[in-house]
């Protein structure tokens, strides 16, 4: 990598943040940051009382019944004997930094394997199950609660070991904090050992919220989240130092959201798990700035959360509640009041409706009950079904036709980009994704995975002489970001919609592509130019029975099972056809493998592809 190219990225990284990042780190190595002029004393003593009001009637989410939590990529036995919070369950070995101040600690230790395997289990949505069941009365649900916490206090002293490391971990742990505060009616009178808890807590964000700020992603988010909401709970029960905490948060939060969020509602991720545990993250400031009796949030603050918030659901399929599998999926989800699915965006999206446009997503259904927990009326006027949406500021147009859309992925990267998807399209048929995206299933795995995931070959797209259209320069940043340099305007034509845009490779290849959607079927277009020997397009299935003929310029792929007919047409000999196995990663740290059809040619030309159904 040329010198030029890490000048080009910085700057497009931006000069300030870098000097953030550039800065946080050596006031960590060479220990000159506040944070290291912190100090916490915990009480061994149970964190949160019997609840005055008993709610038998209120729904509890299924996890307690079964006895375990389930996260997105792991399961848990709900018992008294609290967890190892130290341990891998998918290397089967524990960290033994548990005395070790946290900024000595390796981000990825090949030793120990995925850090989030230890810090999710930390994240504490385990409060939500096990505050709710209390909630009711019970009492083993509180001395779970009380015991899982209090011993989580003994193995993780203030500021020692893994679970230390990170100031958004620390962040959403202070967001169950006070969730399972609210839902056991204690957050007035709190007990003296969640104050002090909160404040630890706050003193080891604040100090390093500026590194956050220079991320450009939910890190800086979240943590000026937890600084708003827990130094707000300390103001309401007399904790004067909670204030300066209330305020920076404030002030962070909307400046945050005004940067990273588009004119169009997209997050400077460009992911939609990240855009999810962002909106959720917005939301618990509105929710408790209400409880908590705050001013209103500046204006800007709700302008964004309301694009946000309809970007999302947007691109969002109503039946399934799922949606394009774009971008990075660390398995956050966070305030998990439901028994909707880790992959149902429904929740958020209703939550976020209600909360900042006084209005519901959807019909009455499970991802309400929600609503019942936080005691939020729910509105009676119902947003309009979601239309087609192009949000150039992110680089994503979604077309939509009522139960039918296509979403595609193009370059506008203001931020750094997370994959290689450029020009990927997703198909959604009733609630079933037929055309699919890879996912990014583990940021640290075996190599190959990793970088599978991350590579042009995990999209539906064209990969041109076998290399990335942007090159790697680290785990989480590429150079080279790629730019649309040619663009067609939405069309309504005869029922049809229409859409298009282009890049050129730093190799010099070029690829156009236009996406024509109709009621009952699709149409693309890609031309493609100037590459050197080989071009292969790629489109990942949905699991079926496909069957695949081949001719000399054309390839026809017939599913009985979903009515589903795919024809290629090329204006030059297709050199060969095949249909092949890929894998997929819905969920973090798991992958199942699907069926895809690759196209290899060797001269420039116009691909036509077209799916009826």
């Amino acid at each position: 990598m040329s010198p030029i190219n890490y000048f080009h990225t910085i700057r497009k990284l931006g000069i300030p943040s870098v000097l953030r990042v550039w800065y946080y780190r050596l006031s960590i190595k060479y220990k000159f940051n506040p944070v290291f002029k912190i100090t916490s004393d915990l009480l061994d003593e149970p964190l949160f009382n019997n609840p005055k009001d008993p709610n038998p009637g209120l729904p509890v989410v299924e996890s307690w019944e079964k006895k375990e939590i389930n996260n997105s990529f792991f399961s848990l036995k709900i018992q008294q004997q609290p967890p190892d919070w130290y341990f891998n369950q998918f290397t089967d070995k524990g960290s033994k930094d548990a005395d070790k101040l946290w900024s000595e600690i390796k981000d990825f230790d090949p030793e120990l394997g995925d850090i989030k395997a230890l810090w999710d289990l930390s994240r504490f949505d385990w409060i939500i199950p096990l505050s709710q069941q209390a909630s009711k009365g019970d009492p083993d649900a509180l001395l779970f609660l009380n015991n899982w916490l209090q011993d989580w206090q003994k193995k993780n002293t203030p500021y020692l070991g893994v679970n230390w490391k990170c100031g958004q971990e620390a962040s959403i742990r202070v967001i169950h904090l006070l969730m399972g505060a609210f839902i056991l009616d204690q957050l007035e009178a709190p007990r003296p050992a969640l104050i002090n808890l909160i404040t630890a807590h706050l003193k080891r964000i604040q100090p390093t919220v500026s590194y956050a700020i220079g991320q450009n992603n939910n890190h800086g988010t979240s943590e000026a989240a937890a600084l708003y909401i827990g130094g707000g709970f300390l103001v309401k029960n007399g904790y004067s130092i909670g204030h300066k905490w209330q305020k920076k948060g404030e002030k962070v939060i909307a400046e945050r959201v005004s940067k990273l969020i588009g004119k169009n509602g997209t997050f400077s991720q460009y992911s939609l798990n990240y855009h999810r545990l962002m909106l959720d993250t917005l939301c618990c400031c509105e929710f408790f700035r209400n409880k908590l009796s705050l001013p209103s949030l500046p204006d800007i603050f709700y302008q964004k959360a309301i694009l946000a918030t309809n970007w999302l659901f947007s691109i969002i399929d109503a039946i399934s509640g799922d949606g394009p599998n774009v971008g990075a999926n660390d398995g956050a989800k966070i305030i998990p009041l439901t028994n909707s699915g880790y992959r149902d965006f429904r929740p958020t999206i209703q939550l976020a409706m209600v909360l900042f446009k006084s209005k519901c997503a959807y019909a009455h259904g499970v991802w309400d009950d929600q609503f019942r927990w936080l005691k939020l009326a729910i509105p009676d006027k119902k947003e309009d079904t979601p239309a087609s949406l192009i949000a150039d500021d992110g680089g994503v147009a979604i077309l939509r036709h009522s139960d039918v859309f296509v979403s595609l992925r193009y370059p506008r990267f203001k931020f750094r980009p997370s994959q290689n998807d450029i020009l990927h399209l997703d198909l959604w048929i009733k609630g079933k994704n037929i055309l699919r995206d890879g996912g990014s299933y583990s940021y640290y795995a075996d190599p190959g995975l990793v970088n599978y995931f991350g590579s042009v070959s995990a999209h539906n797209t064209i990969q041109f002489d076998n290399h990335e259209p942007m090159q790697k320069i680290s785990r989480f940043l590429y150079a080279n970001w790629a730019k649309t340099d040619w663009i067609s305007e939405l069309k309504d034509s005869d029922g049809c919609l229409s859409y298009g845009a282009g890049y050129t490779d730093a190799f010099g290849a070029n690829h156009k592509r236009k996406v024509n959607l109709c009621q009952d079927k699709l149409v693309v277009t890609d031309e493609i130019t100037n590459f050197k020997s080989n071009a292969i397009l790629r489109w990942r299935l949905i699991d079926s029975d496909w069957v695949l003929v081949e001719n000399d310029n054309d390839v026809v792929l017939r599913s009985n099972s979903q009515n589903l007919t795919m024809r290629i047409i090329c204006t030059e000999k297709i050199t060969s056809s095949k249909l092949t196995e890929g894998l997929e990663s819905l969920y973090y740290m798991k992958s199942n493998k699907i069926p895809v059809l690759e196209l290899t040619l060797e001269k420039k030309c116009i691909l036509t592809t077209t799916v009826t159904w």
